[in-house]
């Protein structure tokens, strides 16, 4: 294969991609069509985008070793293996066969039949039990003059019975089997008898092939892509502390800090391959947790394998089970408590942030930072449903800057909507302001397509991935100037009313404040010359914009809509 087109990269970008489960084939040839003319500086993503920004960053890392080459295979191995990548684990495997008999687009007839046959054949005893009382009635009352009535009655009497049975097995398996197996029906690793590999395993020995090292015996970690000055970052969620984070975890100079999260080696054996397990327990880049046998400190983000933050960001929850760590809790009033470690599951990066947009972010962009997100599609909205209609970039100056609107009829349609509306509204409003919204490639999935169409067939996969590949084709007509100009309009509206802000309240009483009380604060006290430094940069910075309140630029009639805000927030 030829590798030539990816070796002489005239830019940099950065590349996001949205999170969709099975919707990630979308992304190879994408990212293939940006690297002929791209060489990927920051790549980052959620759930299923953060295993095609692992991919990217790995085929980054190895492009002269024929990486990218490599990559374009990808979305026809995922055509080989897809459905066998989750492997359900006892005691799931029934419920997850039924549950994939469910999916696709086959006829109401043929579904329903395959489900019951299914249900026969998976919870055979279930339906046994069930139908019991009825057996042993017709058994117990045997004879000749059974009227039509007496054979309707029975035969819902047996039909009441399984479904009860059926019932109370399934709520077995969602309130006691569930949790203990960390509320997924697959650990991401082959169950025993199996001979296929399961995703965590696929994606492990993916990375490590696009990067070329595969036979260097130790996993591709975060130090690989700093030495080659590649930056990946992907969502997770510790749904124990209800709050994100992104991967890789910042580390702390203390490798003891009460902030810093450990493992349990024989937990983390059914989420890891061997040879990631080996690395992280025997070679030497972990330590153990003092007074916690069998648990142990995740090491520094240099030799944190790519392969542990991408299982913690693609836990789709129900599908995949939540991956564990350990962390003291020093809220606790007693002491015994505080050293004490507790269980945080981790789960799908995409509960808190599915399309992470703002990674990499800059007032003042100097390359391109491209995105991907996924959309339903809709023939009333896209047209026909032609490829090149079901991906979109905005190109004009108000396209773009509205929501679509989807009708809620219906109960489940109203809770989720709820949940979305909770979860994604960030993402959302995000995606429609000026400087992001021009950056952002749509591609738009019928119901049949991606998502938790675990079982998508061959020719499917391949009209997904052509789909990338347009998408990867309408980013390379990006418009940096206009989009840099924008960026500019935006960056200066927002700086022109916070000096305002800061101006008046400067003025009004805080730089009496400044004077007074930093000599007496209780808590992170400056030194004398710490302090007349930054009452002399703040004044310079107030002494200069100070004259802007009386005509400032942002009401002209020239800035972007929808307005903007320039605030102190978290970085998760």
């Amino acid at each position: 294969m030829n590798n030539s087109e990816y070796l002489s990269p005239t830019g940099e970008c950065d590349l996001i991609m949205a999170g969709g489960i099975t919707s990630g084939v979308v992304y190879p040839l994408a990212a293939l069509r940006l690297a002929g003319r791209y060489r990927f500086r920051c790549i980052g993503g959620t759930s299923a985008g953060a295993i095609a920004a692992a991919a990217t960053a790995a085929a980054e890392l190895g492009r002269t070793n024929g990486g990218f080459v490599r990559l374009k295979e990808v979305p026809k191995e995922l055509a080989g293996c897809l459905s066998s990548l989750f492997q359900p684990v006892r005691p799931f495997c029934g419920a997850y066969s039924v549950f994939i008999a469910c999916l696709g687009n086959r006829s109401i007839v043929l579904k329903v039949a395959h489900v019951a046959t299914l249900l026969v054949w998976h919870f055979f005893l279930s339906i046994l039990i069930g139908v019991s009382p009825t057996l042993i009635y017709l058994f117990r009352t045997t004879g000749p003059h059974r009227g039509f009535w007496e054979w309707a009655a029975i035969s819902a009497a047996g039909a009441l019975g399984v479904a009860f049975a059926l019932l109370i097995r399934f709520l077995w398996l969602l309130a006691i089997a569930l949790p203990r197996k960390d509320f997924g029906v697959c650990s991401g690793m082959r169950p025993p008898r199996s001979t296929k590999p399961a995703l965590t395993e696929w994606i492990s020995d993916l990375l490590d092939r696009l990067a070329g090292i595969e036979k260097r015996g130790t996993p591709l970690m975060f130090g690989d892509l700093d030495d080659a000055n590649i930056q990946l970052k992907m969502m997770t969620t510790n749904v124990s502390a209800r709050r994100p984070y992104s991967l890789p975890f910042a580390t702390h100079k203390n490798p003891v800090h009460e902030n810093r999260y450990a493992f349990s080696v024989e937990e983390w054996k059914e989420f890891f391959p061997a040879h990631v397990m080996d690395w992280l327990v025997k070679g030497d880049v972990s330590i153990d947790v003092p007074g916690h046998a069998g648990h142990r400190f995740l090491p520094e983000t240099e030799r944190l394998p790519i392969v542990v933050a991408v299982r913690m960001s693609l836990s789709f929850p129900f599908l995949l089970s939540a991956v564990p760590l350990y962390r003291r809790d020093p809220l606790y009033t007693n002491a015994a408590d505080q050293r004490k470690l507790r269980r945080c599951v981790f789960s799908d990066g995409g509960i808190s942030s599915n399309f992470p947009i703002q990674f990499f972010d800059t007032l003042l962009p100097t390359r391109p930072t491209f995105a991907i997100a996924l959309e339903k599609y809709s023939p009333l909205r896209f047209g026909g449903d032609d490829p090149q209609n079901r991906v979109y970039m905005p190109q004009h100056t108000e396209s773009g800057s509205l929501l679509p609107i989807d009708s809620v009829t219906s109960l489940p349609g109203f809770i989720v909507a709820i949940i979305d509306s909770a979860r994604l509204w960030q993402d959302n409003l995000q995606k429609v302001l000026s400087g992001y919204r021009e950056r952002i490639a749509h591609i738009a999935l019928t119901d049949f397509e991606g998502g938790l169409n675990l079982n998508m067939e061959e020719k499917v996969i391949e009209r997904l991935s052509n789909l990338g590949e347009i998408a990867g084709d309408r980013m390379l007509d990006f418009d940096m100037p206009e989009h840099q100009w924008h960026r500019f309009l935006v960056a200066y509206a927002r700086l022109e009313e916070s000096c305002e802000h800061m101006n008046d309240a400067y003025s009004h009483g805080f730089r009496d404040f400044l004077n007074s009380y930093p000599p007496n604060t209780v808590s992170y006290r400056p030194d004398p010359q710490w302090l007349t430094q930054a009452r002399d940069r703040l004044g310079d910075v107030l002494g200069l914009t100070a004259p802007w309140q009386s005509k400032p630029l942002r009401t002209s009639g020239h800035i972007p809509k929808p307005d903007t805000d320039l605030r102190i927030t978290p970085k998760p």
